[in-house]
């Protein structure tokens, strides 16, 4: 993989989990798939359509599956199932290399923040088990701002913890919510591409 990485100069990196740092999205998906066979949902969930709603929060993806497969689907017992499984999966997750070398080479260099639309159990998880958990600046989580991506709000959180102007950031996001989110931060962006089908619904 290699990164696109835009002249700076940079005040500071923001680095998206979830798909960029970690290659958690395949965990993702077969949790999602284990909630349907649980809950009873008649939903062939297939890999094009999952990864093409990369980032979107987990009411608004069963509101567009209940849309696509004319279905209803209880997205907060959803959830809760979903994480379940993703959670007793977690020690699977393996980093994504290239992601992951790039944060640990600007270590001691700009400062370092973790956006992720995930809960900070999980993240925080994430990033011990990737073993960076101790080289990074801030986590701003789904938990610490009131809208998700692609509101700009938790960008400019993770800008205002590091104590850098938002447009000084360089963003590492998989997903085009992330994208979207940073774009409307007034920021640059890196685009991390770990699946082939990330996106396409967008």
């Amino acid at each position: 993989m290699k990164l696109e990485i835009p002249e700076g100069p940079f005040g500071a990196y923001i680095f998206d989990c979830d798909g960029t740092l970690a290659d958690s999205m395949p965990i993702h998906y077969a949790a999602f798939l284990k909630a349907f066979d649980h809950l009873g949902i008649d939903i062939e969930l297939s890999e094009e359509v999952y990864y093409g709603l990369a980032g979107v929060p987990v009411a608004e993806f069963a509101q567009y599956l209940e849309k696509k497969f004319r279905t209803e689907i209880d997205s907060h017992q959803l959830d809760e199932v979903k994480s379940k499984y993703y959670r007793e999966s977690l020690d699977q997750i393996q980093p994504v290399q290239a992601v992951v070398e790039l944060l640990k080479n600007t270590v001691g260099k700009l400062p370092i923040a973790v956006a992720s639309g995930g809960t900070r159990h999980c993240v925080n998880r994430t990033l011990k088990i990737i073993g960076i958990e101790d080289l990074v600046d801030a986590v701003v989580t789904a938990e610490d701002v009131q809208r998700g991506k692609p509101a700009p709000d938790i960008f400019l959180k993770s800008a205002e913890l590091l104590g850098v102007d938002p447009k000084g950031c360089l963003v590492f996001e998989d997903a085009a919510l992330g994208i979207k989110a940073a774009h409307a931060a007034g920021m640059q962006t890196v685009h991390v591409e770990t699946h082939p089908y990330a996106n396409s619904a967008w």
